[in-house]
């Protein structure tokens, strides 16, 4: 059957560089996960709710935006830890949950800050609780930064780069198959990037990613009792020709 999903947005000029805006939509998502009797969920079903602001200066050469979300939701799909087996197909039964919340904040800076320095940066905030207060999931960051900047000579061929994200901890606690709780501490990567156009078409380019060889996890499964760590310090060297 169809479903109707009301939306609503407002967008007001506060003068020739910022405005606000405001918006509202109904949530319905019919997901595929099974509870731990092999039937599937129901629909999640709920509100989101959105304010924000953007402004651009120096001639919409440096943009900012920044936003505060809600997200209202019943029926949320959650793995039911409570049940140790899997079902006949292999995966992990779900159950849904009424009363989550979740809020964040995001903010972003970006553009030309002087003449051939181009800077991004952002910062974004996010948690979800169930009715009771309790956080849904800590294997996804509450807080997160990037920063990246690029720097173009004037008098030489020749573009600088340098960029940095960081993330604050995360963890997760299993009790199928194995019983035991794994946490990553707050971390920082940093990158570097180097390019040298010559005069014919070709250019020359060198990327480091993760410059202090930092051994972090970048992803916690919630379901298996596993993880993937990042990549550790690696550069590439690279050779264009465009014609």
């Amino acid at each position: 059957n169809g479903e109707w999903i009301p939306y609503a947005g407002l967008t007001y000029d506060l003068n020739d560089d910022w405005l606000i805006y405001a918006s509202y939509t109904r949530v319905f998502k019919q997901a595929s996960y099974r509870d731990k009797d092999n039937r599937i969920v129901e629909p999640t079903t709920g509100s989101n709710y959105e304010l924000g602001t953007k402004a651009s200066f120096a001639g919409d050469r440096l943009n900012f935006a920044a936003a505060i979300y809600l997200l209202e939701q019943d029926n949320l799909p959650v793995r039911d830890r409570s049940v140790t087996y899997q079902l006949p197909d292999g995966s992990n039964p779900y159950k849904s949950i009424d009363g989550t919340r979740s809020n964040g904040f995001e903010m972003e800076l970006a553009g030309e800050v002087r003449p051939n320095i181009q800077l991004t940066a952002s910062y974004a905030y996010t948690t979800a609780k169930d009715g009771d207060g309790l956080r849904i999931s800590t294997v996804t960051p509450r807080h997160s930064v990037k920063l990246s900047g690029i720097y173009a000579f004037e008098t030489l061929p020749l573009t600088l780069s340098a960029s940095l994200r960081w993330q604050s901890a995360i963890e997760n606690t299993w009790v199928w198959p194995v019983t035991g709780t794994a946490r990553q501490g707050s971390y920082a990567v940093v990158g570097l990037m180097g390019r040298y156009d010559f005069q014919n078409g070709m250019s020359l380019s060198l990327n480091i990613d993760n410059l202090f060889d930092r051994k972090y996890l970048s992803l916690i499964d919630e379901t298996y009792a596993t993880g993937n760590y990042g990549a550790p310090r690696n550069a590439t060297l690279s050779l264009d020709y465009r014609f």
